[in-house]
């Protein structure tokens, strides 16, 4: 154990045990607190303060004021609140219609007056607009919001309804998501999200428990959320606390308990290919779609029950649901001649793809002595997505099915041991079964040989997600995508915090801990892709399968401590955190196959072995000391999210270079590679393979322990954010804020074998095309391998900083509003942009290309507008509705050149064909710079009308729901491939579609 671990350790042991003296406040629970005063203005200590709730099956929390007549009352679940004042010789005061969310602190005030100990001053409250101690920015999604807004029960629903959050990438680059949703058309999956330029490397968590498996980078969430199991969800998106150690998104699912009163609740919705409006118009058709997005059909139905088993002592709550989403993607068709090795789009069948779930919870809280609560659930659930990955550049023969089926158990306990000293604890248990299989639908062969047609960009025939190169680092393993029973990964989950409260201070001290096994395998139905030029062989990809690869988490280990200190109008909010990683390589072996025979794989220990110290800073300002407006500010290091993909980049699988491509001349017009495929040099009609390990027991890649094993050298980002919130009138709030986000830490890939001089410089012409900004022009910087060094490959990941100063960064703003009136109505949203510059202008192994390697996404295409309100009718009818302004996508084009293209500027052939006679070689080149074309910008209206029926003692509510009312057609995804269809729409919105629904509960 070396000295900095060890000096590390003691440092945060010594944090965990330093005597309490304060409690801090969680992300899933709320807390109240103020300061209690009487007549004259002169603080109150003593005064017995209760909180009480339907929500708490102990009934009520009690605390007393400090000297300085302030209170605390944290770790409240949310719900509806009464708070009593009492002291004798003062008049009782009691609040009541106090409505607490996850991750807010209620102000709360009270003015005694001198009076009788028998009355009592019953005073309605309000719901708290503003947040004078907390830095947190969320959305807070309650279950009102999420019954009555026309969106999907689904994350990708929980987005739509956040200012700011896109789709995005591990990296933080984002951008509007390809497939946004209409009625719930789209798959229930967790894109990633990106908030003010964090990376998507935020947490789905369901009662304070990640519900992300350990493979790759650990955001892979692996089950769907029941929506009847869900009393409300809560979105960070700055100003995490030190419990969180990533900085992307965090999505906090908050369960619902039983109660002392039984409660059902039945709920459906349907529609399907009958209620959908088409949106096909003039302008796609020049564009050469003949075909826009239909959905077959959509359904979501499910049963909740809850209540007591033993009143104030046992409370149950179960729930069923079943949903699904069939619909056409357009663009993208079943091949015609499935028989042959060519392609040609069967315009009677677009793919039609399925996502079906279902999903069984059942949940209990048990109040086992006065102070004891300990609270479990189980679940249970089967996800299946028909037809994966198929696309304007996959056709559906290419695609596969996986089965998922995932089962998770859960159990909380938590324990007041006094009115200031809290305990609480978790533990989960996941198992995830992952089978992948060949498409099964009728007519459709699944035996086709995999087919890349450079001219379409297109992927056809058989599956052949496995061909990923080795180079670099990977965030899952290639393999995930093919045919196979992937096995049963197992994650546990562990969490524990001490916490003690005063008026004045909130201080927490906990743990959390992530471990498992993770596990991939599988094969394509072929060994071999065949890569074809206008039907022509040029090339074809090779792959050593089957694989197996088991890696393993060993600790995921975060100790945190934070303070919450109030002094007269600030609140610190303070916190440290100490992260530990830990992952490796078990003993394993390997199945032998056509290229490869049975291996042994050793193991490998630390890939990683990261400490990290992390700080969390912030300050919370009540302006004029009401409550009313909020001044904040907040700065903190957090780490980016990882699991086991370095361990999976570092295992003796990946020495075994399993890929490789090599030019294929097919001089007799067979379609059959005339040569020795196991022979790497070049041969019959097949060029030298392009990787010259390939087929051998070779390291290719590799970590550089400098940045694997150590004391900060996790990759990392600071965010920092300036707020102000006010109150405008009563329920009505106004925020704003600055927010930046930097990089660092970052990895490049370096090629040991090669050097810049290694590279031979040379241009090309760009298409002539109006619709190109570079059309006819001459691009040059593009730089090819000299051919004696073609096919060496020794790399080596390792820190960016060794080579240049690369730099990422981000600075955006927002404004927003929220507003409730006293008749129910709501509103919430605004508008956010910012500005990403990603430099990396300095050579590796391939000098930099000019004006490609500083990509700068502008405001123009990060700008979003959000709303979404309710607004009730008389005769118990009410209107809600989303409305959503996005940027439009990327434009982007690549265009192939062959040899003899490339020949004149470079004075020789490529080094890929090493001085062949004929060579069929091609070098594919970006004509774009980023961000140089975008599509029109995107809005989407949907709208939903509801009536409120009493039925006996329980409500029926019936909903028409009216997605994509002014019928947008706007384009999602686009071939980037420069051709006869570029910029062909590949997925465009779907056209405007009706939606019945209703609920009943009692």
């Amino acid at each position: 154990m070396s000295v900095r671990w060890l000096v590390g350790l003691t440092a945060c042991t010594a944090f965990v045990l330093v005597p309490p003296v304060a409690a801090a406040q969680s992300s899933t629970t709320g807390a109240i607190a103020g300061v209690v005063r009487d007549a004259s203005g002169a603080v109150i200590p003593g005064v017995t303060v209760e909180a009480s709730s339907p929500a708490l099956i102990e009934k009520v929390r009690v605390v007393v004021t400090d000297a300085e007549g302030l209170y605390r009352i944290v770790e409240l679940r949310p719900g509806t609140y009464a708070v009593t004042f009492t002291l004798p010789g003062f008049t009782t005061v009691r609040r009541e219609g106090i409505v607490l969310n996850a991750g807010v602190t209620a102000p709360l005030n009270a003015d005694l007056q001198v009076g009788s100990v028998t009355e009592t001053l019953t005073v309605s409250g309000q719901s708290p607009v503003v947040d004078v101690q907390n830095v947190r920015s969320q959305q807070v999604l309650t279950q009102e919001v999420l019954e009555t807004i026309p969106v999907a029960r689904t994350p990708q629903g929980y987005a739509t309804l956040t200012l700011g959050v896109t789709s995005g990438n591990r990296n933080g680059s984002s951008g509007p998501t390809s497939a946004r949703d209409v009625g719930g058309n789209q798959p229930d999956g967790y894109f990633g999200f990106s908030v003010n330029g964090a990376p998507a490397d935020g947490k789905l968590t369901v009662d304070g428990v990640p519900t992300h498996n350990v493979m790759g980078d650990g955001t892979i969430r692996q089950f769907q959320i029941n929506q009847l199991a869900v009393e409300e969800v809560a979105l960070e998106t700055s100003g995490m606390s030190a419990e969180s150690p990533t900085g992307g998104v965090q999505i906090r699912v908050i369960s619902k308990d039983g109660g002392n009163q039984f409660s059902a609740n039945i709920m459906g919705a349907y529609t399907d290919e009958n209620f959908q409006t088409g949106n096909l118009n003039d302008a796609l058709r020049k564009r050469g779609l003949t075909q826009t997005n239909t959905t077959k059909r959509i359904y979501d139905i499910g049963g909740a029950v809850g209540g007591p088993i033993v009143r104030d002592r046992l409370w149950f709550y179960g729930a069923q649901r079943w949903w699904k989403t069939e619909q056409l993607l357009a663009g993208v068709y079943y091949n015609k001649i499935p028989e042959t090795l060519f392609y040609e789009p069967d315009l009677s069948r677009p793919a039609d793809k399925h996502n079906r779930y279902r999903d069984t919870t059942v949940r209990g809280t048990w109040q086992a002595t006065s102070k004891d609560k300990v609270t479990g659930w189980l679940k249970f659930s089967e996800n299946v997505d028909f037809i994966t990955g198929a696309s304007a550049v996959r056709t559906p023969e290419g695609t596969y099915t996986p089965f998922v089926t995932p089962t998770a158990q859960q159990i909380t306990w938590t324990r007041p041991v006094s009115s200031r000293f809290l305990l609480d604890a978790g533990i989960q248990h996941l198992v995830m079964g992952l089978i992948n299989k060949p498409i099964e639908h009728a007519g459709v062969s699944v035996s086709g040989r995999p087919v890349l047609e450079q001219t379409l960009g297109l992927n056809y025939g058989s599956t052949f997600s496995g061909a990923v190169p080795n180079a670099g680092a990977r965030t899952t393993p290639p393999w995930i995508g093919d045919t196979g029973d992937h096995g049963d990964p197992v994650v546990y989950s562990a969490r524990f915090a001490a916490s003690y409260v005063t008026g004045s201070h909130a201080f927490k001290v906990g743990l959390s801990n992530v471990w498992g096994t993770s596990e991939s395998g599988g094969a394509p139905l072929f060994t071999e892709r065949y890569i074809f030029r206008n039907r022509v062989p040029v090339a074809l990809t090779q792959l050593a399968a089957p694989n197996e690869e088991l890696t393993r988490l060993k600790a995921d280990l975060g100790l945190y401590v934070q303070d919450q200190w109030t002094i007269r109008r600030m609140t610190l909010n303070l916190g440290v955190r100490f992260d530990y990683l830990n992952a490796y390589v078990p003993d394993q072996v390997r199945p032998g196959g056509f290229y490869l025979p049975e291996t042994s794989i050793a193991r490998v220990n630390n890939v990683p072995n990261w400490k990290d110290m992390t700080p969390r800073l912030g300050v919370a300002y009540d302006l004029f000391g009401d409550g009313r407006t909020a001044l904040r500010a907040s700065l903190g290091k957090y780490l980016g999210s990882e699991a086991t993909s370095i361990a999976i980049a570092s295992s003796g699988s990946a020495a075994l270079t399993v890929f490789t491509n090599r030019t294929w001349n097919d001089a007799n017009g067979n379609y059959v590679p005339d040569c020795d495929l196991k022979n790497r040099a070049a041969n019959g009609e097949c060029g030298q393979i392009a990787d010259s390990a390939f087929g051998s027991n070779r390291v290719t890649t590799r970590y550089d322990e400098a940045v694997t094993n150590g004391w900060g050298l996790r990759p990392y980002n600071w965010q920092g954010s300036v707020t102000v919130q006010h109150e405008l009138r009563r329920n009505f709030g106004l925020a704003g804020g600055y927010y930046r986000t930097s990089y660092g830490n970052l990895t490049v890939v370096d090629n040991l074998d090669l050097r810049p001089s290694d590279y031979t410089e040379y241009c090309v012409t760009a298409p002539t095309d109006s619709r190109l900004p570079v059309s006819g022009q001459q691009l040059c910087g593009l730089y090819d391998i000299n051919p004696d060094k073609f096919g060496l490959v020794n790399n080596l990941i390792t820190s960016a900083s060794r080579f240049g100063d690369q730099r990422k960064s981000y600075d955006g703003f927002q404004a927003s509003v929220n507003m409730r009136t006293d008749r129910g109505e709501y509103l919430f949203g605004g508008v956010s942009s910012g500005r990403t510059v990603d430099d990396g202008c300095f050579a590796v192994d391939v000098p930099a290309r000019p004006g490609y390697c500083r990509e700068v996404t502008p405001m123009s295409g990060q700008t979003q507008v959000k709303f979404a309100g309710m607004y009730p009718l008389p005769w118990g009818l009410r209107a809600s509705a989303t409305f959503q302004n996005l940027p439009g996508i990327e434009q982007q084009a690549s265009l192939t050149y062959t040899s003899a293209q490339i020949e004149p500027s470079l004075g020789r052939t490529l080094g890929q064909c090493r001085g062949a006679a004929v060579c069929t070689g091609t070098a594919t080149v970006q004509l774009l710079e980023r961000n140089t074309l975008r599509e029109s910008r995107q809005s989407q209206l949907d709208i939903r009308f509801g009536r409120i029926f009493r039925v006996g003692g329980g409500r029926l509510v019936a909903n028409l729901d009216i997605y994509n009312v002014f019928n947008a057609a706007d384009v999602l995804s686009l071939v980037s491939t420069y051709g006869p269809n570029w910029l062909r729409p590949g997925t465009v919105l779907a056209g405007r579609l009706v939606k019945f629904g209703g609920q009943f509960t009692f």
